[in-house]
């Protein structure tokens, strides 16, 4: 929690976090799952469930879902205005993709890091991965 001497950051507008502007619709198609869809618009699949209040994981084709508007940024679920600094850039991120028999601890090991830092980079709610996801592992 400590903030340093020319750090940014980026801050919550309380006028916008309950807007409906923040969230699209997206229309189910053949393939979907609800991975490639929280993926396809940055969200995790349990802030997916969450917001589309579903009873468990079945999607069918044509069914409407609210997903995160892609013109808005979020932090930790919740919308956000651009604030930056001078000089401020977007972070790099070393990312890997999850192949079969991973595990965050297994990640970690790779590269010397740890399952907190993999946690919070990527926003994970649990430690469950999906082969072919895409995850952070640090900032470049």
């Amino acid at each position: 929690n400590a903030l340093t001497i020319g750090q940014q950051l980026k801050i919550p507008n309380p006028s916008s976090l309950d807007s409906t502007t923040n969230y699209i619709t997206y229309i189910v198609t053949s393939g979907d799952s609800l991975y490639s869809i929280a993926s396809k618009f940055n969200m995790s699949v349990d802030a997916l469930i969450r917001l589309n209040n579903l009873a468990n994981t079945s999607l069918s084709i044509g069914q409407i879902l609210k997903v995160k508007n892609p013109e808005t940024i979020f932090i930790n679920n919740s919308p956000i205005e651009e604030c930056f600094g001078e000089g401020y850039q977007e972070a790099n991120y070393q990312t890997y993709t999850v192949q079969m028999g991973d595990s965050l601890y297994t990640i970690a090991q790779k590269f010397n890091t740890t399952i907190e830092t993999l946690i919070a980079l990527n926003s994970l709610s649990s430690n469950t991965l999906s082969i072919g996801q895409i995850i952070k592992i640090k900032e470049m």
